[in-house]
């Protein structure tokens, strides 16, 4: 893989690495440097996260084609095919057939 090098002030108690790709092993080793001596590495190799997953589009927000009509409209359907009267009797049964 590639390596890259770099240089923090000896204040520097954290760093952030950027542009690093998802799902990728990546080695990490800190060096302290005093003038031109170099002291023993710590290093430590892990993973990034994967890659996020895309948001779930929005479900449509228009209302779906009723499949049965409404009531006032099957009871004005039904006045007009057996009549007034004879829906109010109530010794008439109305029995669907099929």
């Amino acid at each position: 893989g590639q390596r890259q090098e770099l240089n923090l002030g000896g204040s520097a108690s954290r760093h952030c690495f950027y542009d690093l790709t998802p799902s990728s092993q990546y080695q990490i080793s800190v060096y302290t440097q005093m003038q031109e001596v170099e002291g023993p590495s710590v290093s430590i190799t892990d993973m990034t996260l994967p890659e996020p997953t895309q948001a779930p589009t929005e479900a449509p927000t228009t209302k779906p084609t009723p499949t049965i009509p409404p009531a006032k409209e099957v009871t004005t359907k039904l006045r007009a095919s057996v009549g007034e009267r004879d829906l109010l009797s109530p010794q008439r049964v109305i029995k669907r057939v099929g």
